[in-house]
């Protein structure tokens, strides 16, 4: 979903992948480096088995023609019965708060570079 000065919505489930995973098995070969399709492989089988995920990122206005981006990772997993489940999907949400946290970090910072300078009254 797109809103634009507003807002970005991205989404994937796990029939969302199977097709375009689907769709890109007759062109892989050609197309994907061998460390990538290796790489695809490996996740195929170490991936949930059925999930949905949405990312957002809203912009809302404040006071003083400042705005505030609110960005949200939120992803549903089914019941799963791998065994890894349990212990590394903690450790996942973790990692995704400290990809999150630095991103905005670094837009922020590149917002506030990007900001003219203050004039001088006088």
């Amino acid at each position: 979903m797109i809103e634009p000065g507003h807002a970005l919505v991205l989404y994937l489930d796990t029939d969302l992948v199977r097709s375009q995973a689907e769709a890109a098995k007759s062109h892989a070969a050609e197309t994907s480096p061998a460390n990538l399709q290796a790489a695809g492989a490996l996740m195929g089988t170490a991936q949930p088995t059925e999930f949905a995920a949405s990312w957002a990122f809203v912009v809302e206005p404040l006071a003083d023609d400042r705005t505030r981006l609110i960005e949200r990772f939120r992803i549903k997993f089914d019941d799963d019965d791998r065994p890894w489940t349990r212990f590394t999907l903690p450790f996942m949400g973790f990692g995704v708060f400290v990809m999150v946290r630095k991103q905005l970090l670094g837009i922020r910072a590149r917002v506030e570079r990007s900001e003219p300078p203050a004039t001088l009254a006088g």
